[in-house]
């Protein structure tokens, strides 16, 4: 006996007559449709990821065009991905797979600005932890670039893992492993927010919308620590969130235990904020069932209030209270501070006080110390288009903020969801911060943790608009990519958004090649561990490559400038080198070359030297010194040793 083929009626158009189509044909074409979706998302991807590095490559050798290339690459990454998260019915796997994709393209544009070496200032830094721990093998070493990275080895430590188990250099290692932490940050929002709102077209939203926080593209790209312990943080909440507030399983709690640790190690506003975010989280809850286990369904008179009430206050009863992890959490972020890192109070205060007495005079005296779109201390030179995307996409979210937080009050949702949300006031609040000079840097740098909350208000209003007619969907869309282009304008100094031009720069704004060769050399022939006075790009290299001990005012207090502006070597120069144990000294000819304006050997420096051209004796008075010899030269670098100096000659 025949078993009947299950068939279903196919759509109907005007003018046509209804097919039947086989169930097994309709799965083949939606399996069909799927994968061609897929194949054109990560083509796209891989295509805007070769404009990105043609960008780059022809802004490196000087040529024009980089610009145009840089957007057309960002557009090719943006634009599928966003209509297949957005617009297409593809299914949960099939979107969580384009967001993947989505972001590691976008990661991409970081690896290509330099796709040999290492670029950004804590990049160094972070280079120098991982050599410490190859080198010794042991935790905490020794930092001069920024020494409270020292005291957080989460990032050096899973780089040794990375560089033992492949034998690739630190800098591939770095580049896996960041790599693998924008995935899992991706990834983890994705499943996250799909758990929250039960739906993974709003999983996309909150992806694409995420990817517009200005810190996306590079910052949180870079080899640094955030970069780890953002991910990591994000995954420690995915662990525990659940729709409805149902308790998570006994294997996620655990697990999110061990990750949460994981980021105390890592990074510390990170897990300051982790931990804020689980207190505040289980402080809710518990008032929430405090609340529920009084009225016990009724409204205090002994009368209940139907149904409706009773079922909400079960709900709010077996709604989950982390306790634990946000006590676990919360005391070793503290312990860790306390008795390891105690040095993290002291790095980020001056800080924090500088942004806090801007704020205060911004709101009393109406004084900025800033403008938009401009590097410090220089006009602006975004284009207008980029100036009016990046506040025309300021006033979406502060439009949309409001209407989103008033329907997710009244919104049936957990805790998580619900604290996720409101945190996006925070990011409101902090914007006056960016006409300030340094209040800039703390109002950036909280959007890598509050702009999570923004993408929950994002999926949680657009998702209907996406599932009504063609308008609404491509007004979300359009939306969407109005967010992106506006966090794209801001996400980094415009003259450094692609990779320098040495043959303009003569290495004094970008560590160089010969940089780099200077510091392997001294690490070959000399060892690790002098005292090098030198200025602050060549700095980088010696102090992370060569792990070098370089001077710098906010570690060790050395005066470096001191030592070169004088034109002769008079005896305020000795007496620094001496102050200091200085042992050798790293002269960059081209650090003429910088405008003026900038600092030159360290931001500490005053005002009148750095505003004056720097005159050639400055540089050139080693050579005639007997007090030094020079042991090193090479393009534009000489190296000095400090005659008499302990381990000199």
């Amino acid at each position: 006996m025949t078993t009947p083929t299950t068939m279903t009626a196919a759509p109907v158009t005007e003018g046509a007559y209804p097919r039947l189509v086989p169930d097994a044909i309709r799965r083949r074409l939606a399996t069909h449709a799927t994968g061609l979706a897929l194949g054109s998302a990560f083509t796209a991807d891989g295509a805007g990821v070769v404009l990105l590095a043609a960008a780059d490559a022809r802004s490196r050798a000087g040529a024009s065009g980089g610009y145009l290339l840089f957007w057309a690459g960002l557009a090719f990454i943006f634009v599928p991905s966003a209509a297949v998260l957005l617009l297409s019915r593809r299914s949960r796997t099939a979107r969580l797979a384009v967001a993947l994709g989505f972001g590691l393209a976008l990661y991409m544009a970081k690896v290509v600005y330099e796709p040999t070496a290492f670029t950004f200032h804590d990049e160094f830094a972070h280079y120098r932890n991982a050599a410490n721990l190859l080198a010794s093998g042991q935790l905490f070493g020794y930092n001069p670039l920024i020494r409270a990275t020292g005291y957080y080895p989460g990032l050096a430590a899973a780089t040794d893992v990375v560089v033992r188990l492949t034998g690739f250099s630190v800098y591939t290692s770095g580049l896996i492993l960041i790599g693998c932490a924008r995935l899992v940050l991706v990834g983890a929002l994705f499943l996250l927010v799909d758990e929250l709102l039960g739906s993974p077209r709003a999983a996309g939203v909150a992806v694409v919308v995420y990817a517009a926080e200005p810190n996306f593209l590079y910052w949180d790209a870079q080899y640094g620590y955030e970069s780890l312990a953002l991910p990591l943080a994000v995954l420690t909440v995915c662990f525990l969130a659940r729709r409805s507030g149902r308790p998570p399983s006994v294997p996620a709690i655990l697990s999110s235990l061990v990750v949460a640790l994981a980021v105390v190690a890592t990074h510390h506003i990170t897990a300051w904020a982790l931990a804020a975010l689980l207190l505040a989280w289980a402080a809710v809850g518990w008032l929430r069932r405090r609340r529920s286990d009084g009225t016990d369904g009724t409204d205090g008179t002994g009368s209940t209030d139907g149904a409706d009430g009773a079922s909400a206050g079960s709900a709010e009863a077996a709604e989950f209270v982390p306790t634990l992890p946000a006590t676990v959490t919360a005391g070793t972020a503290v312990a860790w501070v306390a008795v390891v890192a105690p040095i993290t109070i002291a790095y980020l205060s001056p800080v924090l006080t500088r942004a806090a007495v801007q704020g205060f005079q911004l709101i009393t005296e109406f004084h900025t110390s800033r403008t938009l779109f401009a590097n410090t201390g220089q006009a602006a030179t975004a284009p207008e288009w980029e100036r009016a995307a990046a506040i025309a996409a300021t006033l979406a979210i502060l439009a949309a903020v409001p209407v989103a937080l008033f329907r997710i009050r009244r919104a049936g949702l957990p805790v998580i969801a619900k604290l996720l949300a409101w945190s996006s006031l925070a990011w409101v609040a902090l914007l006056p911060l960016r006409f300030t000079a340094d209040g800039q840097e703390a109002a950036n740098r909280s959007a890598d943790f509050l702009y999570m909350g923004i993408a929950v208000c994002f999926a949680f209003l657009l998702e209907p608009f996406l599932d009504s007619s063609r308008w609404r969907r491509m007004l979300a869309l359009g939306l969407v990519a109005l967010l992106f282009a506006g966090g794209i304008s801001v996400s980094w100094n415009f003259s450094q958004r692609l990779a320098p031009d040495y043959q303009l720069t003569n290495g004094s704004a970008a560590v160089t090649p010969d940089d780099q060769a200077l510091a392997r050399w001294m690490l070959t022939m000399l060892g690790p561990g002098h005292r090098v006075a030198t200025d602050t790009q060549t700095g980088l290299a010696l102090g992370s490559v060569g792990r070098q001990d370089v001077l710098t005012s906010a570690e060790d207090g050395a005066r470096t400038w001191l030592i070169f502006y004088p034109p002769t070597v008079t005896s305020d120069v000795l007496a620094e080198i001496r102050r200091s144990a200085v042992q050798y000294v790293v002269v960059q000819m081209d650090v003429r070359d910088l405008p003026i304006g900038d600092t030159r050997f360290d931001d500490s420096e005053p005002a009148p030297y750095y505003d004056s051209p720097l005159p050639a004796s400055s540089l050139s008075k080693f050579d005639a010194s007997p007090e030094f010899r020079e042991i090193y030269a090479a393009g534009s670098l000489r190296l000095y040793q400090v005659v008499g100096s302990t381990g000199g000659q």
